[in-house]
């Protein structure tokens, strides 16, 4: 096997990025210059900038134009956003489908434990956002733009349920598949607002989903919570093998 030589721009990029993940620098401070740089890794300044550029394309930095290098808050969501096309059409989106049901019931499940009641205030003023934009499209029901908004809507109610998890992790990776999950979400509303609000115009009743998760989180109602999300995404929820 050779020995693959490891250029300069390399070694300075993987120490500058092991300054970040050890968090000797945060998201937002401001790194030294390219010369005091070079004179800490003892190379030349040109090394130092093809490396802030390699860290820049990875979205690690971000380097303003007349003030200096700063460290961004790493996210994957702009790279998921360009290939998330691929899960639009029918199998990727159960896939999508799937997605949500697994991280969205474990935060349910972790929200019940560990959310504060200032987080659940947040819940309920995404869902009163949900219910304005829900009732203008029930005016116009045809309405393309009110239909992106609802989904938007929708999408930011789920999104803080993922939050009041308090995982990290969840919530990059919700972010990280948002455009694919407000594809699904719209793909949901489309199958089956314009039913609702005619059963609704007939019958003088609502059932709404998203009440029940912030009564299930509210109350700590596993089951409700299951059952909600179960209408919600069209799916059967599979046993666990102890129940």
């Amino acid at each position: 096997m050779k020995i693959k030589k490891v250029s300069v721009v390399d070694q300075v990029s993987e120490a500058l990025k092991d300054n970040i993940l050890n968090h000797t620098w945060e998201p937002g401070d401001k790194l030294p210059s390219e010369g005091d740089l070079a004179d800490t890794f003892g190379v030349n300044r040109l090394s130092v900038r093809m490396a802030l550029q390699k860290l820049n394309t990875l979205g690690l930095l971000e380097t303003r134009v007349g003030d200096g290098t700063y460290v961004r808050k790493f996210s994957m969501a702009p790279y998921m956003n360009e290939i998330a096309d691929i899960y639009m059409d029918e199998k990727h989106l159960n896939d999508v489908r799937e997605l949500r049901n697994l991280l969205e019931g474990e935060a349910m499940r972790i929200a019940v434990s560990v959310s504060t009641e200032e987080e659940r205030d947040e819940l309920r003023q995404c869902y009163e956002l949900y219910e304005e934009k829900r009732s203008q499209l029930k005016a116009d029901v045809d309405n393309e733009r009110l239909m992106d908004e609802l989904a938007e809507a929708d999408f930011e109610f789920h999104h803080q349920v993922i939050r009041m998890s308090h995982n990290d992790l969840y919530t990059d990776i919700y972010l990280m598949t948002k455009k694919a999950i407000v594809s699904h979400i719209r793909e949901l509303l489309e199958s089956r607002i314009r039913k609702e609000i005619e059963w609704e115009e007939k019958s003088g009743k609502r059932e709404d989903e998203h009440v029940e998760i912030i009564n299930g989180i509210c109350n700590g109602d596993i089951e409700a919570l299951k059952r909600a999300r179960e209408r919600m995404l069209k799916i059967q929820l599979i046993p666990a093998l102890d129940e």
